[in-house]
């Protein structure tokens, strides 16, 4: 059963990134972990090492577009550990493309893994969660919930989507005692961008190149998501563009669309070869 001492935590995208460096901050911090991933192989390599220095952990291959595999994860959650208490929603893809050269198949990819991941998250969990004494969930979303972003803006939609049903979880949620985070962090030094789905691999590869260089450590992002769990916070940035952006937003709110506007031409892709004269 879940307790004060050992409580169990579940993450979503736990195999690489920031999904497995907040395993990480989690188990350091006393945790049995439920770890899921739609790449199984890569979540058991990671899993060990965290069984190898002590964790108690559990691992189960987990396609969050699917209710169903939620309810499948919940129930063996359950007979293993018999609840949850923490449950991070933090799966999540892009693509890089102007909106016009995105297909129906890319537009519901990431729309499917980013809102309905979430939303299928938190619909399967709130049952075990009620009966944790410090029920508490977290979604990931991103800086560019807060602006904005040309070549992503199927990711900018999924991400303000998440961002508000966060908000009014947290608000309906309040009065059980079930805590609610929305993480915004911005740049993160992670493969996230190279993962996209997109036809200019040679633009996607330097601003890759460009977020490794200057982005924040996925380890900061999960120990500030660790702190935000601990005082109940409602919302958080993590990073010092996450800062500025939100810093800009609210003191200029014209700044950042002029400097999208400027910088889009360097930002878009290069045309297809079949749509050359």
């Amino acid at each position: 059963m879940t307790s004060a001492s050992h409580p169990i935590v579940a993450i979503t995208g736990a195999g690489g990134g920031i999904g497995s460096a907040l395993a990480r901050r989690f188990a350091s911090e006393g945790y049995r972990l439920a770890l899921a991933d739609i790449d199984a192989a890569r979540l058991a390599e990671m899993a060990a090492a965290l069984e190898a220095a002590g964790t108690v952990c559990m691992t189960s291959a987990v396609d969050v577009r699917q209710p169903e595999a939620f309810d499948t994860w919940v129930a063996e959650i359950e007979a293993r550990f018999g609840g949850v208490d923490v449950v991070i929603n933090n799966a999540g893809v892009t693509t890089w493309a102007p909106f016009a050269q995105q297909s129906q198949d890319d537009i519901d990819w990431v729309l499917d893994v980013n809102v309905r991941g979430v939303l299928n998250g938190c619909r399967a969990f709130l049952p075990l969660l009620r009966r944790s004494e410090r029920p508490h969930i977290v979604n990931i979303a991103s800086m560019i919930g807060l602006f904005a972003m040309p070549m992503q803006t199927t990711y900018t939609a999924s991400k303000w989507a998440v961002r508000g049903f966060t908000r009014a979880l947290r608000m309906e949620l309040r009065r059980e005692g079930v805590g609610v985070t929305a993480v915004l962090p911005g740049v993160i030094n992670t493969g996230f961008l190279g993962a996209a789905r997109s036809d200019d691999r040679d633009n996607v590869a330097r601003f890759e190149s460009l977020m490794n260089r200057w982005g924040t450590s996925p380890d900061l992002v999960a120990k500030r998501v660790a702190r935000a769990v601990r005082r109940n916070r409602g919302e958080i940035r993590v990073g010092w563009d996450s800062h500025l952006v939100a810093f800009a937003q609210r003191f200029l709110p014209g700044l950042l669309p002029l400097v999208l506007r400027l910088a889009y031409p360097r930002l878009q892709a290069a045309p297809n070869a079949k749509d050359d004269p």
